[in-house]
């Protein structure tokens, strides 16, 4: 709700999130209050929404459809993270800006704040 709601406020919002530790990734774009795409995993899909965008496709993305998974050992679930959270950055890079790229100086600054003014 929160992004969607951001989303009408600003036009183009992203999400992006990952815990290697607890195994849980996830993203989502939306574009004036409406979800793009939205995926989002942790031992079990919890938000798939939208058709897979051609950077997650040639990234190499694995994502289940609601209760796909069930039927996934654990040691595939660790596959399906660790794939999973490798991609976020390039992943972010393709959509929008790459995480690694960001000014931590500039950052400091504006705290809160990340982005382009299009």
């Amino acid at each position: 709700h929160f992004l969607n709601r951001l989303s009408r406020e600003l036009g183009h919002v992203q999400y992006f999130s990952a815990n290697r530790a607890l195994g849980y990734h996830g993203w989502a774009k939306f574009y004036q209050g409406k979800v793009v795409r939205a995926y989002a995993w942790a031992g079990q899909t919890f938000w798939n929404q939208g058709t897979m965008s051609s950077a997650e496709l040639k990234l190499g993305a694995i994502c289940h459809d609601y209760l796909e998974d069930e039927q996934i050992t654990w040691q595939e679930q660790q596959e399906i993270s660790a794939n999973n959270i490798e991609i976020i950055p390039p992943l972010a890079a393709r959509w929008s800006i790459d995480p690694s790229a960001i000014d931590a100086r500039k950052i400091a600054a504006y705290p809160g704040l990340t982005g382009e003014i299009g």
